[in-house]
């Protein structure tokens, strides 16, 4: 899979899992992130471009998909987004 620009990665919104996930469990083209902490922005990390990305404000009752990103284990918080 192709790596993809930063600048795309932060033109979209991204949904981040709700606790720490070791970068080296994620194979592939991958968003890691710590607790989303009531809605507030959250840094990730991108594993195959290297990048901190801020991620979009979030809550538990509303999440959009992000652009370009499809889920991967669902559509919950506490669930991982991937680059399709």
């Amino acid at each position: 899979m192709e790596a993809v620009a930063a600048s795309s990665l932060e033109e979209a919104a991204y949904t981040a899992l709700t606790f720490p996930l070791a970068m080296d469990e994620l194979p592939g083209h991958r968003l890691a992130a710590m607790s989303v902490n009531g809605g507030e922005a959250v840094t990730a990390t991108d594993t195959r471009i290297g990048e901190g990305l801020a991620l979009a404000r979030l809550t538990e009752a509303t999440l959009e998909r992000p652009k370009g990103v499809v889920p991967r284990y669902g559509s919950s918080i506490n669930n991982l987004w991937t680059y399709s």
